[in-house]
């Protein structure tokens, strides 16, 4: 991350500490999108920070694709951060992703050894059940989802395998649906 980049990073921490609302520019896969940012919660996954907020009044281009919402933006992607007078900020007291908690049911890949699920099982503290419980925010799911889908079972002879079974939708591994509302501290 060069200098510009620590500024603007910076600039985003200090308006999620003191509960300010900025514009923001941002290189967004789609292009450049543009758009008042109201930051609340630092989390780190995958060796990268996100920001969870809300994103309201894209300008120009993007106020056509943009709607008003709670997102994650990747800090290290905003390319300018201005403070913005008179804006009401939106905190994460609305966002049903962020408040909700969800537990989620993660199965071994049946493509491990004998010997090797027996390892994992033995690791995770999963002898037992069969499968691991992960209990998180649903908005954080997809970052736990990756981490989880990129542990590798690496071989002696070189090759690898995934050590957990992507979740699949069609009811026989689905995970839990247990969710429920838990108001908490980020």
């Amino acid at each position: 991350m060069n200098e510009e980049s620590r500024v603007i990073a910076r600039t985003l921490l200090r308006h999620a500490r003191g509960l300010w609302a900025g514009e923001a520019g941002y290189a967004a896969k789609a292009g450049r999108e543009e758009f008042v940012f109201h930051p609340s919660a630092l989390v780190r996954s995958r060796g990268r920070y996100h920001m969870r907020g809300y994103r309201s009044d894209g300008y120009g281009e993007a106020r056509r694709r943009l709607s008003e919402r709670y997102v994650d933006m990747v800090p290290a992607r905003a390319v300018e951060a201005r403070m913005v007078d008179g804006n009401h900020f939106v905190d994460l007291a609305d966002d049903a992703e962020w408040s909700e908690f969800a537990r989620h049911r993660f199965f071994l890949s049946p493509r491990l050894s004998d010997d090797e699920r027996l390892c994992y099982e033995h690791e995770y503290g999963i002898a037992d059940r069969g499968y691991l419980v992960v209990t998180c925010r649903r908005a954080l799911l997809p970052y736990v989802r990756q981490e989880l889908a990129e542990r590798r079972c690496w071989r002696r002879d070189g090759t690898h395998v995934a050590i957990w079974e992507a979740p699949v939708r069609d009811g026989s591994r689905e995970e839990d649906s247990d969710y429920g509302s838990m108001a908490g501290p980020m």
